[in-house]
């Protein structure tokens, strides 16, 4: 069996998609640490391995397999932060964070995103003002693209993390009132998704969050057939990859948007759908957004 060296992996998959070195490692690293690396002369962090693939549309978890005992603390510390966040439990996230902050190196630039990232995300949780936020957000994208444009998306080579990173952007752009560049912005974020990821991994698990937000946002705009659109391709997603993240507010969005437009019935079979999806995933929350919804709007008694 063919074995490769890190080095090795990128450079082939680099030169397969015909990227030049200064685009893949500008933010992350300087050519000549990426001509080191590509020539198996030195070993990336993991960080920036996984950041290095990830611009390409790749997945670096299935080459990377050997890392340093630093290297594996830190990744160890960022899951853990990451977990925490997942499930909203921010002041341990914060109190991990601050550990992480001591242990990363000022020019380990990719953590540094990361810890502006998770910053922003507790400051906005903690009611902090918006712009505070955004800013943060904004410095965190800088990082990797010192020349971000919102309309100019389609130029750069994103990781996953910019990717998140410029969703949140959005978040913050349309809470702030602009809505209508959240929207041009989240557009262009879902076709750099389809039309740049190789990877179908990293874009099911990123794409129902931003096709479920877009939708949000042109319902609200009422922009309706448009919503509903979204919606059919965030369903199409998640039924393709059976991903049921964001799967039952998608399919509520749709049927709030077919309500809108007088389609009572679609409106009702959609509604009943989300109504037992969150059901099942025990999220009394949202199937009591529902019932309300269905109660008020649709005459349709659900009981939780």
């Amino acid at each position: 069996m063919n074995t490769f060296k890190v080095g090795d992996v990128i450079r082939k998959t680099r030169l397969g998609l015909k990227i030049t070195q200064e685009q893949l490692s500008d933010g992350i690293c300087s050519v000549g640490s990426l001509s080191k690396i590509e020539n198996n002369l030195q070993v990336p962090t993991k960080a920036n391995f996984d950041a290095l693939m990830q611009r390409m549309g790749k997945t670096g978890d299935i080459y990377y397999s050997f890392v340093s005992e630093r290297d594996f603390d830190i990744q160890e510390m960022k899951h853990r932060i990451t977990l925490f966040m997942s499930v909203r439990q921010y002041e341990e996230a914060r109190k991990i964070l601050m550990e992480f902050e001591k242990l990363v190196d000022k020019k380990e630039v990719l953590n540094i995103q990361f810890i502006l990232y998770i910053k922003a995300i507790i400051d906005k949780n903690n009611g902090e003002s918006l712009e505070h936020v955004l800013d943060l957000f904004l410095q965190a994208i800088k990082i990797t693209i010192p020349n971000f444009n919102v309309n100019r998306l389609s130029n750069y080579l994103l990781t996953d993390e910019d990717i998140m990173i410029i969703n949140n952007i959005a978040l913050a752009y349309y809470n702030l009132d602009n809505k209508e560049e959240a929207i041009k912005l989240m557009y262009e974020l879902i076709d750099y998704i389809e039309d740049r990821y190789i990877d179908t991994k990293s874009k099911v698990e990123k794409l129902p969050l931003i096709l479920y937000n877009l939708s949000k946002w042109l319902g609200l705009e009422k922009r309706y057939e448009e919503a509903i659109d979204i919606c059919n391709k965030g369903v199409e997603v998640c039924n393709k990859h059976g991903k049921l993240r964001c799967y039952g507010e998608i399919i509520y969005n749709k049927g709030y948007n077919l309500y809108e437009l007088d389609r009572r019935e679609e409106s009702i079979d959609c509604i009943k759908q989300a109504y037992y999806i969150f059901l099942a995933q025990q999220n009394t929350e949202y199937a009591s957004n529902v019932v309300a919804f269905a109660k008020e709007n649709l005459n349709l008694n659900l009981e939780l």
